[in-house]
């Protein structure tokens, strides 16, 4: 493997392989792609070359699952008071919840 690129298909690449390519933590790849201000120039750009390399290209399910709201409401439904054919949960669409914040 001496001084040959690796690729691999765009859309199996995660930040495990981004870290260990650039011999990093995942925490300090989160930092570079969120553009943290605590990550040192030569790591930043070490990491930067590591993404561009492997062709990483961020998951928009992975970024909602981690922001701190998740729109999910919980309905808990009694049958022997509500009946059967009561709804166990009313979908909100995207456009009321982001309007909301």
């Amino acid at each position: 493997m001496g001084g040959e690129i690796r690729t691999r298909r765009r859309q199996g690449v995660t930040i495990r392989h981004v870290a260990a390519e650039a011999g990093v933590s995942l925490q300090t790849v989160s930092r570079v792609i969120n553009d943290a201000p605590n990550v040192r120039p030569e790591v930043k750009q070490r990491v930067q070359s590591a993404i561009d390399r492997l062709g990483y290209v961020p998951s928009i399910a992975a970024q909602r699952m981690g922001g701190s709201k998740s729109y999910l409401i919980l309905a808990m439904n009694d049958r022997d008071h509500c009946g059967p054919s009561a709804p166990m949960l009313v979908p909100i669409p995207d456009s009321a919840a982001s309007s909301r914040t």
